[in-house]
């Protein structure tokens, strides 16, 4: 419904797109309204994963909207060619998946996501485009409401795509963020095997698979060895929205998990203004075990777990996820090519040293930007006083990176978990075999997070463990 053009803007001396209603369509009032709102929806959106717009208006009867030029070819074009490669698969999708994270944050829920509308760029990032079906929701931030197809289509009316519509969408239900989350796993599935999951020879019949049918499986080799990413496909295409998963952000840290994000596209997706609040980022990377012994493999990742654990509670700090780090385990990184990568601030660089029950750890925080250390210390404890340690390691990580502790964030830390020395090394065992992600390792992290709880029945996190392990034993 729309021709875009490629112009210079003269003032500012870039190359931009302008995209404008062609004649036969600019006198539909459905068709102007329609343009209307794509553009008011994307102005209320800023991400590296979504379409800049700026500028939007009329001339001589002529709707337009200036936006970025994009050079680069669409996902459609893409995959016309099969599967694409497991780490290609992982990298697009969780730049879709941020995308969405930030459009449904602002009430924005696209209603149309598939090939088509999803552009990758010369340098290898995922664009989403037509937000022409969009809806707003509510947000609770008492937004000034804009009016959208939502509010101007009758109950019943099916919008979307056949193929990646939500089984909500086809009975002519509204549609929420859950019903992107479905679309997006048509997308992923087809990224992994190369074709559409409910495909069939005529619209009808399509919009019945969509209600009735689960995807079939996908051929041996088309997903590359990666079934982590077609559980998450399949999660995403459960036909119950309350089965699948209910953020846009929790998808894309599943997605995360299982991936490898470039340096270039980690740092753009690096969490920045409105989205950041103006906090302070830090990744923690795994404690190396200076005397390489693989039986204390399991306290370099107790460590590194429960430093970003202790972080976590500080509410004025961003803190990436043990999962974001897990590419890192066996891998030689400076801590600043790390820190790039992750898009944070610092980088908190540990490695000890056991004798018995007792630890002689260093810890070093390394600015991302130029590799300073704006701060180090050497620490000799116990496993049963770990958790001394790492409280004043995070509140020293506090103060170089000139974060202040709020009296809320003081109580948290004061009050976190305590468990004995013995129960507690039970546990960081149990977190180890959990990163095997086997049957046999599930088994093993089960036995060790039972006894870490015979040991010490108050202990939650064991509890938390047991809950993970058999999660996966699910799968």
């Amino acid at each position: 419904m729309g021709e875009v053009y490629r112009a210079r803007d003269a003032k500012l001396g870039r190359d931009i797109a302008i995209k404008v209603l062609p004649a036969d369509v600019a006198d539909d009032p459905e068709a102007r309204a329609r343009f209307e709102r794509e553009a008011f929806s994307v102005a209320a959106l800023s991400h590296p994963n979504i379409l800049s717009i700026f500028d939007f208006g009329q001339d001589k009867g002529v709707s337009f909207a200036v936006t970025e030029l994009l050079e680069g070819e669409t996902l459609r074009a893409k995959v016309a060619a099969g599967a694409l490669p497991a780490r290609k698969a992982a990298d697009y999708a969780e730049q879709i998946a941020r995308g969405l994270a930030a459009a449904h944050s602002r009430g924005v829920v696209h209603r149309d996501l598939k090939p088509e509308n999803l552009f990758v760029t010369k340098d290898g990032f995922v664009k989403i485009l037509d937000f022409g079906l969009a809806r707003r929701t509510p947000t609770g931030r008492n937004e000034t409401s804009i009016e959208t197809i939502g509010a101007l289509t009758e109950p019943g009316v099916v919008l979307g795509t056949v193929g990646y519509m939500a089984p909500e969408q086809v009975r002519g239900e509204p549609a929420d963020a859950r019903s992107d989350i479905f679309s997006f796993g048509a997308v992923l599935y087809e990224m992994l095997s190369g074709q559409r999951p409910f495909r069939r020879d005529s619209p009808a019949e399509t919009m019945t698979a969509i209600l009735r049918d689960e995807p079939p499986e996908m051929p041996p080799g088309t997903h590359r060895g990666s079934p982590a990413l077609e559980r998450i496909a399949r999660r995403c295409l459960e036909k119950d929205p309350e089965a699948r998963f209910q953020l846009a952000r929790d998808l894309a840290f599943a997605l995360e998990a299982v991936g490898e994000t470039p340096p270039a596209r980690a740092a753009a997706a690096r969490p920045t203004g409105e989205a950041s609040g103006g906090r302070r980022s830090v990744a923690v990377l795994f404690f190396k075990d200076l005397a390489a012994n693989p039986e204390n493999a399991h306290i370099g990742l107790g460590l590194t777990d429960s430093t970003i654990t202790e972080l976590a509670l500080v509410r004025s700090l961003l803190v990436r996820p043990t999962a974001a780090i897990l590419r890192y385990r066996d891998r030689a990184v400076t801590p600043e090519e790390a820190g790039r990568e992750l898009g944070v601030d610092a980088v908190v660089d540990g490695s000890f040293q056991r004798s018995g029950t007792r630890l002689r750890v260093t810890v070093q925080l390394i600015a991302t930007s130029d590799g300073r250390s704006l701060w180090g210390t050497k620490i000799d404890t116990t496993l049963d006083d770990i958790f001394k340690m790492q409280d004043e390691v995070s509140r020293r990580i506090a103060q170089a990176l000139e974060v202040e502790l709020s009296p809320a964030d003081e109580r948290r830390m004061a009050h976190a978990s305590r468990p004995s020395g013995e129960a507690y090394e039970l546990y960081l065992k149990g977190r180890s075999y959990l990163l095997s992600d086997t049957v046999e390792g599930t088994k093993e992290a089960i036995t060790a997070f039972e006894r870490a709880y015979d040991l010490d029945p108050h202990f939650a996190l064991a509890l938390v463990g047991l809950a993970s392990a058999y999660t996966r034993m699910g799968f």
